[in-house]
């Protein structure tokens, strides 16, 4: 009798279920059409000579690659219950839609390798999306943190104030938010503070850990006196070494707890409409306004040249073969180490310059460094980290753990997994998660 209630329970689910999947899919559908618009028509035009160009392709690439699209987002999450659905729907519509609806018309390439490198993409994001929904990691938090939220948040706005306060002794102070210079601030930030220097980690600290904790505190708990702290840290970092991050991650956060708002089977579904309505709106602007601000801040940044950096990374894969970790530690245990680190390789030989940090994202770096074989192995151990981020037990409350999934989905967006764990701080953020106290009052 039991069993034969469950099955009806689940039937009706699977019915109400299929409005929003439906829903979700013509979002799906126009995020890839409006994408491909914007770059033939308004990104290309301007930025040909960037390498973001224009070739043709037979209709049946573009039909397999808009399918494979269709398939793959059919199977996405739609609750939102685990925290990993959110770094699922965020790296699906990061990379996937983008590559799916970018490369048949910027890449130069034989039909079928172009939709065989889709295929090998897919299946990386497949491995990372089952790995995290079915595997369970059987870890303990301490039963008791002796700690409370308001000395928890308090500490958080203390650290976030001597961060700042350090790094400004050693760089400096100046007010510069002039978007066009960023990227000479961060030329000069790396030479004042070398890769691997104790500064340089409290930069990963400040930026992946204390300001994230900061708008969390902000948005989801509303400890609004965290907000001087937080708006002091996010100006002078840019300031001084001109970060994106800093001005992208608390905005996320914020987008993100405004969506939690939302009825629960409504939340991934909102969230995922939030990147064609960009789009959609960076294409107005171009139309109406003549500006192409929001195309060259986010549709070109965001989408084109994250595609365009994968393309480069699986290019040299498979003419050159894996690089088994040459440019880090890592390679020491194949004996393949040398002083060029991947993604600056791959600006040199695809950018013509070496100074160009070409980060591209988890799928892309475990293509260049372990093979075709390497995008399902990242994948999978990417997975067992959201996993990990979904089962733990710990006193971290739901909307820290998916603030935390969203913030490992963003990071591996532009990062190989390897780099992520130290140099972005995931790996501290997953100790942070295990030890973390309870943060709402009275609980």
């Amino acid at each position: 009798m039991r069993s034969s209630i469950v099955s009806v329970d689940l039937e009706r689910a699977r019915k109400r279920s299929w409005p929003g999947r439906l829903a979700l899919l013509m979002f799906i559908a126009w995020f890839w059409a409006i994408l491909r618009y914007t770059y033939v028509f308004q990104i290309s035009p301007v930025y040909d000579y960037a390498g973001l160009r224009l070739h043709e392709h037979p209709a049946w690439v573009d039909y397999t690659m808009f399918l494979l699209t269709l398939v793959v987002g059919s199977a996405l999450p739609m609750s939102g219950k685990r925290a990993s659905d959110w770094a699922v729907v965020l790296l699906f519509m990061s990379l996937v839609v983008p590559v799916t609806s970018l490369w048949p018309v910027m890449l130069d390439l034989e039909p079928f390798t172009l939709v065989a490198w889709g295929v090998l993409l897919v299946l990386g994001f497949a491995a990372l999306a089952i790995s995290a929904t079915w595997i369970r990691i059987p870890v303990r938090g301490p039963d008791r943190v002796p700690c409370s939220p308001s000395l928890f948040w308090g500490m958080v706005g203390v650290a976030l104030l001597l961060g700042i306060c350090g790094e400004m002794y050693l760089m400096g102070w100046r007010l510069n938010l002039d978007w066009a210079s960023q990227y000479d601030r961060r030329m000069e930030s790396r030479e004042v503070v070398p890769d691997g220097s104790a500064m340089a980690y409290m930069q990963v600290i400040l930026r992946s850990i204390l300001i994230p904790l900061g708008a969390i505190g902000l948005f989801a708990f509303k400890r609004w006196l965290l907000a001087v702290p937080l708006l002091v840290a996010v100006v002078a970092m840019f300031s001084l070494d001109g970060s994106k991050a800093v001005l992208f991650i608390p905005t996320a956060i914020g987008l993100v707890c405004a969506v939690m708002h939302v009825p629960e089977s409504r939340r991934v579904f909102c969230f995922a409409a939030c990147f064609p309505l960009v789009v959609t709106a960076a294409a107005m602007e171009f139309h109406l306004l003549g500006s192409d601000w929001l195309n060259a801040t986010f549709v070109r940044r965001v989408f084109a040249i994250p595609a365009q950096l994968t393309w480069a990374h699986f290019d040299w894969l498979f003419n050159e073969g894996p690089r088994w970790f040459a440019g880090c530690q890592l390679g020491a245990f194949w004996g393949t180490r040398d002083d060029v680190a991947s993604p600056r390789l791959v600006g040199l030989v695809y950018m013509n310059n070496i100074e160009t940090n070409a980060n591209a994202n988890i799928w892309a770096s475990g293509a260049i460094e372990l093979g075709a074989l390497g995008v399902i192995i990242t994948g999978l151990i990417a997975g067992c980290i959201l996993a990990y981020i979904n089962t733990v037990r710990s006193h971290a409350s739901p909307v820290v753990r998916v603030l935390g999934a969203v913030l490992c989905g963003y990071i591996w967006t532009q990062q190989a997994l390897h780099t992520s764990l130290l140099s972005s701080g995931i790996a501290l953020f997953c100790v942070l998660l295990l030890v973390i106290p309870e943060l709402e009052e009275g609980k």
